[in-house]
């Protein structure tokens, strides 16, 4: 079976062979990324800016939760991998890598 660490793992980090509900979290991911992207040009537009504006906040700070989740969870289940087994080195080995650093950059400019 495996703990729950390594489910995690695998849910997470893109395989060749993965499972329906590991393409579902990378393809949920992938939405709600461009989703954000779709709506940051929106907000472009004064009218739609002023008629949905609380909409854009509160899917802000959804996408913000969620890209927070997920970049500690990566963080945690990392030493997963037996590049980053070591539980100091191979975390802060990992946050460094350009995938983890675009990770972090998604949701620390928060306000």
């Amino acid at each position: 079976m495996g703990s729950i660490k390594s489910k995690i793992y695998k849910l997470l980090q893109p395989h060749h062979e993965s499972s329906l509900r590991e393409k579902w979290v990378d393809l949920s991911l992938t939405g709600l990324i461009m989703l954000n992207v779709l709506f940051l040009i929106l907000e472009t537009v004064p009218t739609i800016n002023e008629s949905y504006k609380h909409f854009f906040l509160r899917f802000e700070i959804f996408s913000v939760a969620i890209f927070t989740i997920e970049y500690f969870l990566r963080l945690w289940t990392i030493t997963e991998d037996s590049k980053y087994a070591h539980p100091f080195w191979g975390r802060l080995k990992y946050s460094i890598t350009p995938i983890a650093i675009f990770d972090l950059i998604s949701f620390l400019p928060f306000e």
